[in-house]
């Protein structure tokens, strides 16, 4: 059944699943916990910015990071005024979360949608924008 190895940490974090304790992988990354169940996918990383997750969510938060980080990389996003920080009270507003809580490992598919909606609209207005001014 078990054929993961096994790092036992203080830290206990639960796998959704199956009801039992996730076991410690080093990884290049930095500390992952996974279950230790084979068939199941079940992870999230050390830290308290992320919850344990299944591949679909897991899959989800990667795509809604890339988008939320593109934002707030872009050179336009300046243009407009727009800070990380400012990015993230949006996006708060717009998931009525607290900014503290606006962890994106924290997302359920739901809210990872929300976000990347989100982001494909700022960029969307941005672009309008400037098609406005250019012409």
């Amino acid at each position: 059944m078990n054929r993961k190895k096994k790092y036992r940490s203080k830290v206990k974090k639960i796998c959704p699943k199956h009801k039992c304790t996730l076991i410690n992988a080093f990884t290049v990354y930095g500390l992952r916990f996974e279950c230790p169940h084979d068939d199941c996918t079940v992870a999230c990383w050390n830290g308290s910015t992320s919850t344990p997750a299944d591949l679909e969510t897991r899959t989800m938060r990667i795509t809604a990071h890339k988008e939320f980080d593109m934002l707030w990389k872009a050179e336009w996003r300046l243009r407009l005024g727009l800070t990380r920080q400012e990015l993230y009270k949006r996006l708060a507003k717009i998931l009525t979360l607290e900014v503290c809580k606006t962890h994106i490992g924290y997302f359920d598919i739901n809210l990872c949608s929300k976000v990347i909606v989100f982001a494909e609209q700022l960029k969307s207005n941005y672009l309008k924008k400037v098609a406005r001014h250019e012409a």
